[in-house]
């Protein structure tokens, strides 16, 4: 790989399956932190396919003993690196792996068939998740779960989806709704990263969400289902009535309706910020060293993405910044946080205010 840069702790997948549960144990977060995170558990998909080293840093940042976790390995994964998510999930009560398994390619139904996966197992897992986030495996927070659960539970019930405007490009669709009546959904396009509330994920799997599915699988040949399905149910509150789903019509934009799953830079539209680490894969800028700094003023819950052998120093910066900013949470003495964003930042916009 071009500028490889492998860290000195890297570890092959077949080492990592073969450590034991008690080794795995010790590294992790395995006691709740407070009440408030206690009486406000969370879930998570991570969508993974290669390099458990990395996959490994994210679970072990998210990873807490109140909230649930379900792994979707890509069936084109290797066997070790399965076998490591494998072992990793089972010394832990609350993570799963998803039996059910996608061979994932980029701009496919396949991605969002990958979350459905996870998605589905996660409501079987547990009645007591408020809220549920998707991630991959090349991301990291920005938040620390402290901040996050406060995060959300100032969103008072809303989704945070992208609304990145209408898309022409699905045949369309009308939906037969409870009452008996069909309706016309206009389908929108948006990230297939979501921080969604638990009835957004049920009505994902209701009858009108499983039409709007298989519609979408039957036309998986139009470009990007996996940025269809969850925009168009946040944004059709007329038709549809989400959980959550966002009232106000607007489009995302940087000051008055911010998408704050994550922080992305596409290289190209309105949101383009400088990719200073000069790589991009499909026009996503892989953040380096340089990078950085912009990190401690940005207010979104994850960064999308880094690569562990590219500029490997960013990725273990963000590391100790977690972790510090984390301890700092807790009034571990010597340790200031890098970032204080206060709640009423969040609690500001229309799609708070303004929801199903």
């Amino acid at each position: 790989m071009e500028h490889c840069d492998v860290p000195s702790d890297y570890r092959l997948d077949e080492r990592m399956a073969a450590d034991s549960c008690t080794e795995i144990r010790q590294t992790y977060v395995t006691e709740t932190m407070s009440q408030e995170e206690a009486d406000f558990p969370l879930a998570f998909s991570l969508v993974v396919f290669k390099d458990f080293y990395q996959v490994e840093k994210l679970f072990r940042a998210v990873y807490r003993p109140e909230h649930f976790y379900c792994f979707h390995v890509d069936n084109k994964s290797s066997n070790a690196f399965f076998q490591a998510v494998t072992k990793y999930a089972s010394c832990f009560p609350n993570v799963i792996v998803s039996e059910s398994r996608s061979n994932v390619n980029w701009g496919t139904f396949t991605v969002l068939e990958a979350d459905l996966h996870c998605m589905k197992r996660l409501l079987e897992m547990s009645k007591k998740w408020r809220y549920f986030i998707n991630l991959v495996g090349q991301e990291y927070p920005l938040r620390t779960m402290r901040e996050l659960v406060r995060i959300l539970k100032s969103l008072n019930g809303a989704n945070n989806l992208e609304n990145a405007g209408t898309h022409r490009g699905t045949p369309q669709l009308s939906v037969q709704l409870p009452d008996g009546s069909k309706k016309e959904i206009q389908w929108y396009k948006g990230s297939v990263h979501i921080t969604a509330t638990r009835g957004f994920v049920e009505y994902v799997f209701s009858s009108v969400g499983r039409q709007i599915i298989e519609h979408l699988r039957k036309h998986g040949g139009w470009p990007c289902p996996d940025e269809t399905l969850f925009a168009s149910l946040n944004h059709n509150p007329d038709v549809l009535k989400v959980p959550g789903a966002d009232l106000t019509g607007l489009k995302t934009d940087n000051v008055k309706q911010p998408f704050l799953n994550r922080y992305k830079n596409w290289l190209f539209g309105v949101f383009g910020y400088p990719c200073l680490s000069g790589k991009a894969v499909r026009q996503i800028c892989i953040w380096g060293i340089k990078d950085l700094p912009a990190m401690n003023k940005r207010p979104e819950f994850f960064v999308n993405k880094f690569y562990y052998n590219f500029q490997r120093l960013a990725l273990q910066c963000m590391v100790e910044r977690f972790w510090n900013n984390t301890l700092a949470d807790y009034r571990v003495p010597g340790l200031a946080k890098t970032q204080e964003i206060p709640l009423h930042f969040y609690t500001k916009f229309q799609f708070v205010k303004k929801h199903i």
